[in-house]
C-alpha cells in the first residue's frame, strides 16, 4: 500500500529495572516473566479496540485508530487498564522478583506518517511521526519519579505502575491528575509541553 497520513494513538510500554533483573535470571525465567507480562497487556490492548504494533525488548508499542478502530478515548482506557492491572500482572507470574519490577506507560495522539520500511529480506510496517516520538519520551519521562526526592514530589509515588500522557487525552477523566511542570523539568525533545496527565498504581 502506498504511504499515508492518518490519525492514531500510540502507547509505549516499558519495565523499569529489568535489565538488572536479566543479569542475575535464567534465560528461561526472563522469557517466562514478558511472556506472562505481555499476554495480559495484549488482552488489554486488542480489548479496547488496539493492536500491538512492535515488541522492543522489555516493553512494546501498540497503536489504536488503525481501521477505524479505537482513537484517543480507547488508548486512555488502556493505559488505565494497564496500569491498574500491574501491581496483580507481575505478582501473577510466579517469577521471583518480578513483583519488584515497575511498569512505565506513555500515551500520545496525532498525525503519523504509515509506510513499509525495509528490504526483501525483511520488512516492516513503520509508523513515524510526533506521537510515537511523544508516547516514548512520555513512557521514559516516568523516570523523573525514581530519579530523586523532587522528582517523586512532582509526579508522586511510583509503587508498580505509572502511566503519562498529554493533557488533552486525560484531562478530567477520573484517575488521572494534572501535573504542572517547573521550567527546569521538561519532557526531552519536547520542551514546549509543560503539563502532563498522570495515573499511578
Amino acid at each position: 500500500d502506498a504511504p499515508q497520513k492518518v490519525q492514531l494513538t500510540v502507547l509505549f510500554t516499558e519495565i523499569r529495572g529489568f535489565t538488572k533483573f536479566t543479569s542475575a535470571a535464567s534465560a528461561t525465567t526472563i522469557i517466562k516473566a514478558l511472556r506472562a507480562i505481555f499476554e495480559h497487556i495484549h488482552e488489554m490492548v486488542y480489548a479496547c479496540g488496539g493492536m500491538v504494533d512492535k515488541h522492543l525488548g522489555d516493553g512494546l508499542m501498540a497503536v489504536f485508530g488503525l481501521g477505524g478502530e479505537g482513537g484517543p478515548a480507547a488508548g486512555v482506557e488502556c493505559m488505565r487498564r494497564i496500569v491498574e492491572a500491574y501491581p496483580s500482572i507481575s505478582v501473577a507470574t510466579g517469577v521471583e522478583g518480578v513483583a519488584d519490577l515497575r511498569l512505565s506507560v506513555g500515551l500520545a495522539a496525532g498525525e503519523v506518517v504509515l509506510g513499509v520500511l525495509g528490504s526483501k529480506q525483511r520488512s516492516e510496517l513503520a509508523i513515524i511521526g510526533n506521537p510515537a516520538n511523544l508516547s516514548a519520551r512520555l513512557q521514559e519521562f516516568t523516570k523523573v519519579a525514581l530519579s530523586n526526592e523532587a522528582g517523586r514530589e512532582l509526579l508522586g509515588e511510583f509503587p508498580h505502575a505509572m502511566g503519562v500522557c498529554t493533557p488533552d487525552l486525560a484531562d478530567g477523566i477520573t484517575g488521572f491528575s494534572t501535573v504542572d511542570l517547573p521550567q527546569d523539568v521538561r519532557v526531552r525533545d519536547f520542551d514546549t509541553l509543560d503539563q502532563v496527565c498522570i495515573i499511578r498504581a
